[in-house]
Order: structure tokens, then C-alpha cells, then sequence
């Protein structure tokens, strides 16, 4: 029975990318975590000669403590993934930038993770900053399902609605 949180990964046209059930809370190296496997993959196509491309930002509710996760200098030059997640641009959600306030206090970092700075507003308007929440909305609607499922029977659920909500919002663009 599906008991866990989920963590996923949209895109800022509000397209899923992967998802992961996980337990316990939203912790920042659960993200870490996920994000990096994310990472490898695209380096790994990269690699192939397959089409992949590093997100130009990475928005998260908690964005300031993933960049730190991230650049934590114990970890952020192990390896190639470390490496890229360390150069990654981190930035707070449009939704929860007004609730960040010890992190913004110092105008460099400030700079960077918030949105409605003026070095980050055009990247946060040619983005969609919502379009996470808007996800998880569509996944809250369809996730209670889950609990009367098995492991495997929601997994190719949870995919196969993923994968027609992508064709439904592809077609909208």
C-alpha cells in the first residue's frame, strides 16, 4: 500500500519528468538525492550523443538549502554528477520566496534565489515558477488511488496517468 510522499520533477511547461516515492519527510537530500540521479541520466545521454540539456534552473520550495547541499565542499567535487549539481543555478519558488527570509539577507545569494530579484526575474518569467505546484495539485487528485495498490500495480499507474498528462499538456502547448 502506497503510504510515502513522492517526490517529482516538472518541467516549467509543467511536464513530468520522473517521480519517485519516498519515505519519511521532504528532506533537502531526498531532493539531493533525486535531482542527482536526474543529473547522471543526462549525462550519461550526453555521453550517448543522445539529446539531453541541464535545466537552465532548478525551482524548489527549499532552494537555498539544496544549493548549500549542493555545494557543501566535503561533496561538490567527488564526481562529475557533484560537480554539475554544484554549478547548478538554484532558485526559491515564486510561492515560497516571500517565506525565505534569513536566506535572502545576504544580496549575493539573495541574487540568485530569489525570483523577484532583478538578476533572476527574467529567468523566473520565461519560466513557469508554478508549474511544480500545479503538478503536485494533478497528483494529489489522482494519488489516493494508490492506497489500494501494490507497489508494483502503482508504479505503471502512476506512470501510464504521468505519460498521458504530459500528452494531454503537450497538446495544450
Amino acid at each position: 500500500m502506497l503510504k510515502s510522499p513522492i517526490i517529482a520533477a516538472v518541467t516549467g511547461c509543467r511536464g513530468f519528468i520522473d517521480w519517485e516515492e519516498h519515505q519519511f519527510g521532504e528532506g533537502t537530500n531526498n531532493i539531493y538525492v533525486f535531482l542527482a540521479q536526474l543529473v547522471n541520466a543526462l549525462l550519461a545521454r550526453s555521453k550517448e550523443g543522445l539529446p539531453s540539456r541541464m535545466p537552465d534552473v532548478v525551482f524548489f520550495d527549499n532552494a537555498c538549502a539544496l544549493k548549500n547541499f549542493a555545494c557543501n565542499p566535503k561533496r561538490c567535487d567527488l564526481t562529475e554528477v557533484t560537480r554539475t549539481m554544484k554549478e547548478l543555478h538554484y532558485m526559491i519558488d515564486i510561492w515560497h520566496a516571500t517565506n525565505h527570509r534569513a536566506c535572502l539577507q545576504d544580496p549575493e545569494p539573495a541574487r540568485l534565489l530569489d525570483p523577484r530579484s532583478e538578476f533572476s526575474s527574467r529567468t523566473a518569467s520565461l519560466v513557469s515558477t508554478e508549474a511544480c505546484e500545479q503538478g503536485f495539485s494533478f497528483m494529489d487528485r489522482i494519488t489516493y488511488v494508490g492506497m489500494n495498490m501494490g507497489p508494483g500495480h502503482f508504479a505503471i499507474y502512476l506512470y501510464l496517468v504521468l505519460d498521458l498528462e504530459n500528452a494531454k499538456v503537450t497538446r495544450r502547448r
